[in-house]
């Protein structure tokens, strides 16, 4: 049989991850606007699920990303590490396509309204928007948080700007037929 050998991955400094994410679930952000850090807590089984969307996973292997949360967890609250259930670590454009983030607050913005676009690209961006080839998009993994975002979005420029879309085919979608 033959023998396959792969050494592409390039060498990744776990302490290193570990002290940034550390520092961001303190209160000390490293690197703004990442790591994106979604906590769900289970009430009925007072465990906690988290999401990392951070673009320093890019070249670290799926297998080394839950351990590092975990570390980050403990190095930072214990208490909440004990109740870490599951822990996932994705770069944004893997959330995106593994439909991770499924819910968007779209700008609905005419170049005949009156309001500053550039304002409401910066507010969106605020929120947690992030610039890709096609524009600012602004996502989330909880419906509750994008009608969040939707909300302060409307306060601030007014209704009618502004829209929330659910991707179908999400991971959430598929979890619920």
């Amino acid at each position: 049989m033959p023998v396959f050998s792969h050494q592409g991955l390039p060498a990744i400094n776990h302490d290193d991850l570990v002290n940034a994410l550390a520092s961001e679930l303190s209160g000390v952000p490293v690197s703004p606007p990442q790591p994106q850090i979604y906590e769900d807590e289970i009430s009925q089984t007072r465990t906690l699920h988290v999401l990392v969307i951070w673009d320093r996973w890019e070249g670290v292997p799926a297998s080394a990303r839950g351990p590092i949360i975990y570390d980050a967890y403990e190095k930072s609250d214990s208490a909440k590490m004990l109740r870490l259930k599951f822990a996932f670590g994705f770069t944004y454009d893997e959330a995106v396509a593994g439909g991770y983030l499924p819910y968007k607050v779209e700008s609905t913005i005419r170049a005949s309204d009156r309001i500053d676009h550039n304002a409401a690209i910066k507010e969106m961006i605020a929120l947690g928007a992030r610039q890709t080839g096609t524009g600012v998009e602004l996502r989330f993994p909880y419906r509750t948080l994008a009608d969040q975002a939707l909300d302060r979005l409307e306060a601030k420029f007014g209704q009618g700007y502004f829209a929330l879309v659910q991707e179908v085919g999400s991971v959430g979608h598929w979890a619920r037929a």
